[in-house]
């Protein structure tokens, strides 16, 4: 998106509707994987090669992630039919992503503490 704005594709109010929910995106897309990881932690490896090459949340995590790239696709194919404007749907889909971002810090917190708890 950064080169559509050099290249003047978008102009910045349209690169800032575009950055906002991406960044979000990426935020909520990482705290997935870190909600993956701590219901199945996997802490008995030898050495860290082994804790990568033995670790399946990866795969998990991308199951995940591909569905909720689908479920992104869909309410994007809802608010082209809505027919709202760019700005709207924007705002919409911020608050969406910000709203899971502060959900999902939250059962971090709290599970994230409770794991740490457990493992000692």
């Amino acid at each position: 998106s950064l080169a559509c704005l050099v290249l003047s594709i978008f102009t910045f109010f349209e690169f800032i509707l575009v950055v906002v929910p991406i960044f979000f995106l990426v935020v909520v897309s990482n705290l997935l994987g870190l909600m993956i990881d701590l219901w199945k932690p996997k802490l008995s490896w030898d050495n860290e090669q082994a804790a990568v090459k033995q670790n399946t949340n990866y795969l998990l995590f991308m199951l995940v992630d591909f569905g909720f790239t689908a479920i992104i696709a869909l309410i994007g194919v809802l608010f082209i039919k809505i027919d709202l404007a760019n700005y709207v749907t924007s705002l919409i889909i911020t608050l969406l992503f910000s709203t899971t971002c502060a959900i999902l810090i939250r059962l971090l917190n709290k599970k994230g503490t409770d794991v740490f708890k457990n493992i000692g």
